[in-house]
């Protein structure tokens, strides 16, 4: 599953730079109402950078036909960056247990620390993977045809 021993990712950093773009800008919806748009990097993605880093991290040592997936995040959010502004975030590998990769993360503007928090995820087989999906499908499938069969 491992081309090297993943422990020698252990303390290891990975930084991403990030850009807040208008293209990004953060549409809050509730009930079909527009109630605001801030022209700020918006959460997800703040996620998906960290989602990514961790991604190339631990992909780069594995085997192909496996794949990390997310697991856990926890996530505090303290401060926007306005549009046309950057940001870099850093992720460090802080603990692994078998498959289980944990991460710590912070990202930073010029001025301050905007989120951190924790991100793990798992090692996974793609083909395992792709077949409990199908059966997952299947199941969901055939209750929802019981379902439409009831009404």
């Amino acid at each position: 599953m491992f081309i090297i021993d993943p422990k020698t990712l252990l303390g290891g950093s990975i930084e991403m730079e990030l850009l807040a773009s208008s293209e990004s800008a953060s549409d809050v919806e509730v009930t079909g109402k527009n109630v605001a748009v801030f022209d700020v990097m918006p959460t997800d993605q703040l996620l998906h950078a960290i989602e990514t880093a961790a991604f190339d991290l631990v992909n780069s040592i594995l085997e192909e036909g496996y794949r990390t997936v997310g697991v856990a995040v926890s996530f505090k959010h303290f401060s926007p960056v306005p549009g046309g502004h950057k940001a870099v975030a850093r992720l460090t590998l802080n603990s692994i247990e078998g498959r289980k990769f944990r991460f710590d993360f912070e990202v930073m503007d010029a001025i301050e620390t905007v989120c951190q928090g924790s991100y793990a995820n798992y090692v996974i087989s793609i083909s395992d993977f792709n077949r409990n999906v199908a059966e997952k499908r299947e199941r969901l499938n055939n209750l929802a045809s019981v379902a439409f069969e009831h009404e």
